[in-house]
């Protein structure tokens, strides 16, 4: 490294003089020794002059000393490597396409240095300027490690010339990747090389861990804590099919289904399902990066041209000319989706939708032109600088850098204009009538449908002053564009055209009653003080001669000015006398208004910014109304002090809300006060934060204000959004609940330029402003028009991470992806086949799901894992899944051993004996009724009767729980140690009573009856399915001893001897492709959606797990109509009328 180079670099950021010394002493004249096997060190020796990968300022400094060269290449614009794509406007028009473009020439981290060309001469040129920046700043580069990919097929090799050296480098093939920091990249984008690493990962992890001596436990925090992490980190832009994600799970699966005793052919919705002890999915595991990728990629402001070119991509990808919230219908036409389209249709699978904050097809009226388009369409007439009524419209009337403009678009005057009005004189009192002569006026006609509005031209018959109001009647006139005589095919433009005026033969202005109307056809009436005067020439030879208007009445005359400025300037008066939107004020206008013609209004200065309300928040009139009337009282005002206090009401109901309120407590000033209310992840403290934000809102800009809350974590959160010097990174941020209200509020401290200081208050201290601001918050949960924060207003945000279509994930979206996720494979739980004989309990919500995950996970023994706990866990997991070995499950696992019979119960010998048998025949009814009685001797019948099945099946009854519920601590920890206990000793007996006598009398007949002991089922598969030659034993019928005499419908069960494996396993798991098969693609179609939205929606509608939520009494009857703002936000969420998307829940 040239040292004299190094001390030029620090420099650039302005270091001192000193420090730079010191750091390039740092790296001259340094000595190194190496530590030896026995401890000792080598002799001293000398290190090149470099920087020293190990010092905590080399990467700093590498930096520095490595970026003249890409300052230098950057510089080089025929070095660019262009990508260009076109976004669609229309699908049918791909003429009105727009090419977009981005350019990139070389990006590296630290030492790792990637070039990207369209040509081998372009590398050649790149390779050459860097190969003599490293020989000035003697840089040592290893040509060997230089890796080419490309997509250009047959290609070898590549040879390049190098400092006039050539060097031959390999391509590296369709089936190979390189890793370039952290990620597999491949140049055909080919998912082969990350698989077999993948398959190579597990079947490391297997072979290390199989011969330990280790439980189920062990191999599932192996799995999910150790194993995942890695294959996440390596498939971190690969999203895998279902069925792929199976196969490269599949030993590790096996292995865990072994250490946990259970068979083979359990399902995967019990093995990945969080009621029992689990390993996570790797494919519902893929879920947490790819939203994690996908919400930093949507955020990060570097990186928004790639993901504005991903989200073009994918939509002329799936041919649409607008994003759709979910693309699982459109899935199934791609051949090879790209790695966008693959993210967005796993996360459609879990309810989670992507929408861009922007639209990416520009409706008219929905988004503002760019300044160079604005000149496109009106073919380059504008030059110069941009104008300032752009500018203007720019600043505050789009939503962030977008370009969506403020729904709905308000009108700006953005032209200074010069009117004349018509003079009112004093008459008589006995003659209140006045007729000018050769009068002619214009205003702009809004007395009629927005269609129909347009400018009214006319010549003043009479004016009546009657009342001290000046009413101007006048004849109609329709204009007429002329066209020169001469030169009649030249271009014009709307300002250099010419127009004629005539009168109107009649039309819809018409006021036929009028007592002149037998003289005029056409005549009309105006106040006096809305229409302007212009100027005229009458119809003559000299301005006839210029124009063919042969055609025209001598009644005609010439307008002297143009009629599209004539129509800009009234449309312009118009909005200055009666629109209420905001306009430019010029005091050097011509315009007067008397005070007893002009409204008086506040809108009609713009001295108040209220862009900001319709930008950021999704309201009512009512609240847009409350702010701006907060603006205009404290715009004389300058500094503020609030006390702000949130409030949530209905915690874990579906009626759940928050409240918001504060009180503006400045001597000499009002004490207004605030509340209001909103919906959607509910919690205190984004109760709390929303009180910030409406503040914020209240107060003008260039303003300090002081807020006293009694919210800590608030106050911590706002100093680490807002300051500048702030060392939360992106993806940090993106980690805090309630980010969305942070970005909005730091949006406004930022743009209306605030100064915000915050005062932690104690609650409920005696403080009397903040008791006010308490009850305030209070009243605003009662409140029915909810605040909604509008998340097109986030500057630096290009695209939305929602949930089904309701509402934005405002919180770390890769731990919310746990929830649904969970939720899911509960979902595909209650509804397999499986459960069918508990059904009716389940949808009577007779089960708690909660107990009873504690109770299946409970530990009796001393250690913390142990092959006994796998046994005593494995028996609750059979029994809670009815996958207990009886004679059905034991004539599928062992086709050859058992005879082709329905083989009746041992105990009873009534009916055919299965998992659903054993909970409710006579001796497990009678044995039952023994054990509740030895445990609770007031045992009522009904009890029996409802919940049997459910005790045997090691669920846990909710009516068991209101039975001793009188006799409990309320305290949690110690009633659930006292329930766990009681159901233990329950469950014990049941254990031994019922299933232990079962399963004797099941060994009976095995081996008295069939001749099956347990040698026979341990040596099964190397009897029968060792090998191809022993295939034909499986058709072998073993002899059996004296016939059972309880044996019927020999036809009952098919022929599972001769039943491929392949068609057994498929009929026992579940082997949906949600990749290619879209009716199965989403995990859950083939279960309830609605109770797994029921369950996950928590964090929106209501407070709470969505556990706690499963948990209610009235889960599968809830009318989501009914909930709180419900049609409100549908109505006018950006959800909903843009995507067009159908909720899951709605009817």
């Amino acid at each position: 490294m040239n040292i004299s180079l190094l001390r030029l670099a620090p420099f650039s950021i302005k270091l001192p003089h000193r420090i730079t010394s010191i750091l390039c002493d740092l790296f001259t004249n340094c000595t190194n020794q190496v530590i030896l096997s026995n401890n000792n060190l080598t002799s001293p020796f000398s290190m090149k002059q470099g920087i020293h990968q190990g010092e905590i300022i080399s990467p700093l400094l590498w930096i520095l000393y490595y970026n003249p060269l890409f300052l230098y290449i950057n510089q080089q614009s025929n070095l660019y490597f262009h990508c260009s794509f076109n976004r669609i406007h229309h699908v049918l028009h791909p003429e009105s396409d727009t090419p977009q473009h981005f350019c990139s020439t070389v990006t590296a981290y630290l030492d790792d240095t990637s070039w990207i060309t369209n040509d081998l001469d372009q590398l050649n040129k790149k390779l050459n300027i860097a190969n003599s920046f490293y020989k000035m700043a003697d840089i040592q580069v290893n040509l060997d490690k230089y890796k080419i990919i490309t997509n250009v097929p047959k290609i070898n090799s590549i040879t390049l010339e190098v400092d006039d050296q050539s060097i031959t480098l390999p391509i590296m093939k369709k089936t190979q990747s390189e890793r370039l920091l952290g990620v597999q990249i491949n140049g055909y984008n080919n998912q082969a090389p990350v698989i077999k690493k993948l398959k190579a990962t597990v079947r490391a992890m297997l072979a290390t861990i199989m011969r330990k001596d280790i439980t189920h436990d062990h191999v599932a925090y192996l799995i999910n804590k150790i194993l995942l992490p890695r294959l996440e980190y390596q498939m971190q832009f690969t999203i895998l099919p279902y069925s792929k994600t199976q196969e490269i799970m599949a030993p590790l699966k096996k292995l865990f289904k072994h250490k946990f005793n259970l068979s083979t052919s359990t399902p995967n919705y019990v093995i990945y399902n969080s009621l029992f002890p689990y390993i996570n999915d790797l494919f519902a595991n893929q879920i947490k990066p790819q939203s994690s990728i996908l919400t930093a990629l949507f955020n990060t402001p570097i990186l928004l041209p790639i993901a504005l070119h991903k989200i073009t991509y994918t939509l002329k990808e799936l041919w649409l000319s607008s994003f759709p919230l979910s693309v699982i219908l459109y899935y199934n036409t791609l051949v090879r989706p790209t790695y966008l389209t693959r993210a967005i249709r796993l996360m459609n699978s879990y309810n989670i939708n992507v929408l861009p904050n922007f639209d990416s097809v520009t409706l008219q009226g929905y988004h503002l032109l760019t300044w160079d388009e604005v000149k496109i369409v009106n073919k380059n007439n504008y030059k110069g600088p941009k104008l300032k009524w752009f500018s203007y419209i720019e600043d505050n009337y789009t939503l962030s850098h977008h370009r969506r403009l403020v729904t709905p678009l308000q009108d700006i005057i953005v032209h200074n204009y010069n009117v004349t009005r018509p003079k009112v004189p004093q008459s008589p009192r006995n003659n209140n009538t006045h007729h000018p002569r050769s009068q002619f006026i214009a205003f702009w006609n809004n007395n009629c449908t927005k269609a129909n509005a347009d400018l009214v031209l006319g010549k003043t018959v009479e004016q009546d002053n009657t009342y001290d109001t000046s009413i101007t009647f006048f004849q109609h006139y329709i204009p007429t564009l002329l066209t020169a005589t001469h030169n009649s095919n030249a271009p014009r433009t709307p300002n250099s055209s010419h127009h004629a005026i005539y009168p109107c033969p009649g039309c819809h202005i018409r006021e036929p009653n009028y007592r002149l109307g037998y003289k005029y056809i056409c005549l009309g009436s105006i106040k006096t003080s809305s229409c302007n005067i212009i100027k005229t020439t009458s119809y003559n030879y000299n301005w006839i001669k210029n124009f063919d208007a042969k055609h025209l009445p001598k009644t005609a005359l010439l307008l002297n000015k143009p009629l599209h400025l004539i129509r800009l300037t009234s449309y312009n008066d118009y909005l200055n006398i009666f629109s209420s939107a905001p306009t430019l004020h010029n005091n050097s206008t011509n315009t007067t208004i008397s005070s007893s013609d002009a409204p008086i209004s506040f809108s009609s200065s713009f001295q108040f910014d209220f862009s900001f309300i319709s930008k950021c928040l999704l309201i009512s009139p009512f609240y847009i109304n409350q702010f701006k009337n907060s603006l205009i009282t404290f715009d004389s005002y300058r500094s503020f002090n609030f006390f702000t206090d949130g409030s949530l009401s209905h915690i874990g109901t579906p009626e759940c809300r928050y409240g918001f309120g504060w009180i503006q407590v400045v001597p000499n000033t009002l004490r207004l006060q605030f509340q209001g209310c909103s919906c959607f992840s509910p919690s205190s403290t984004r109760a709390e934060i929303f009180s910030i934000l409406t503040v914020l809102l209240s107060i003008p800009s260039h303003s300090s204000c002081v807020i006293n809350t009694d919210s800590q974590n608030c106050i911590t959160t706002f100093y680490n959004f807002i300051n500048e010097h702030r060392t939360l990174s992106i993806r940090q941020q993106l980690k805090i609940n309630n980010y969305d209200l942070w970005y909005t509020i730091r949006e406004l401290v930022f743009q209306k330029h605030l100064l915000v200081t915050f005062v932690k208050v104690k609650a409920h201290d005696g403080i009397v402003e903040n008791d006010i601001a308490d009850n305030l918050a209070k009243a605003g949960t009662l409140g029915n028009d909810p605040i909604l924060i509008n998340p097109r207003f986030i500057s630096t945000q290009l695209a939305t991470i929602i949930w089904n279509g309701m509402a934005p994930i405002v919180s770390n979206v890769r731990k919310f992806c746990n929830t649904p996720t969970a939720a899911a494979e509960f979902t595909r739980l209650i509804n397999s086949s499986a459960y069918a004989p508990i059904t009716n309990s389940i949808t009577a919500n007779l089960i708690d799901w909660d107990l009873t995950s504690k109770w299946i996970k409970h530990n009796p023994v001393d250690s913390p894992t142990s092959r006994k706990l796998a046994a005593i866990q494995a028996y609750k997991v059979k029994s809670a899944t009815l996958q207990l070995p009886t004679l059905d499950k034991r004539q599928l696992f062992y086709p050859a051993l058992y005879p082709k019979l329905t083989l009746l119960c041992p105990t009873c010998g009534q009916e055919p004996d299965s998992n659903d048998h054993i909970g409710q025949y006579v001796h497990s009814v009678n044995a039952l009724f023994n054990i509740l009685q030895k445990h609770y001797t007031t045992t009522p019948a009904t009890f029996i009767t409802d919940v049997h099945r459910l005790l045997i099946y090691n669920f846990f009854p909710k009516l068991l729980m209101t039975l001793i519920s009188h006799v409990i601590p309320r305290h949690t920890h110690i009633r659930n140690k006292i329930m766990l206990d009681l159901f233990s000793a329950i469950q014990q007996d049941i254990h031994d009573d019922i299933w232990n006598t079962h399963a004797r009398n099941l060994h009976n007949f095995e081996k008295s009856v069939l001749n099956i002991n347990k040698k026979d089922k341990k040596h099964y598969h190397s009897t029968f399915r060792s090998s191809k030659k022993k295939r034909s034993a499986l058709t072998y019928k073993r002899p059996h001893g004296v016939a059972f005499p309880i044996i019927r419908n020999y036809n009952d069960v098919p022929d599972l001897a001769s039943t491929p494996r392949q068609t057994q396993m498929s009929s026992r798991q579940s082997s949906f492709d949600p990749f290619n098969e879209i009716e199965n693609f989403n995990p859950l179609a083939r279960f309830n959606q609605d109770a797994f939205i029921r369950y996950t929606s928590c964090n929106f509608l209501h407070s709470g797990s969505w556990r706690l939520h499963r948990a209610r009494s009235d889960v599968f009857n809830i009318d989501f109509s009914f909930f709180p703002f419900y049609k409100y936000f549908y109505n006018h969420s950006f959800f909903g009328y843009l995507s067009g998307f159908k909720f899951y829940f709605y009817n």
